[in-house]
């Protein structure tokens, strides 16, 4: 009887009609796509803000109108950020925008990193 079962078994393994080791390299797969998920969308929420930093910069506003420019794309992009974490300097010919902060990448709590953004924007 032990020996049907291993044969079952390496029957089941190496079947191309399906079997266990399909459904393993899809939930790899899958698994690998969740993982690219997390980990880019921090990554995106930077370079987005990077973006607005510099057209806001660009532009030359007043310090108030750099700020809710700022604070609106913060809270669209649901970032973990208050207007004192901004650094904003506005000169006749140069506006210069630096903030910094840090966000958890957490992936079904077996694997938490923190990554640390930092923008430093000089126009």
């Amino acid at each position: 009887m032990t020996t049907t079962m291993n044969e079952r078994f390496k029957k089941t393994i190496s079947n191309e009609q399906g079997g266990v080791v399909n459904y393993i390299v899809v939930l790899l797969i899958v698994l690998s796509f969740f993982v690219g998920y997390k980990f880019a969308i921090p990554y995106y929420k930077k370079s987005a803000l990077e973006n607005e930093c510099k057209e806001v910069a660009r532009l030359g506003l007043a310090k108030t109108m750099v700020m809710e420019t700022l604070m609106a794309k913060v809270e669209s992009l649901d970032l973990p950020l208050e207007k004192d974490d901004f650094n904003v300097v506005v000169g006749e010919k140069k506006t210069g925008i630096q903030v910094s902060w840090t966000e958890t990448i957490d992936i079904f709590g077996l694997y938490t990193k923190e990554v640390e953004f930092n923008i430093d924007v000089k126009m």
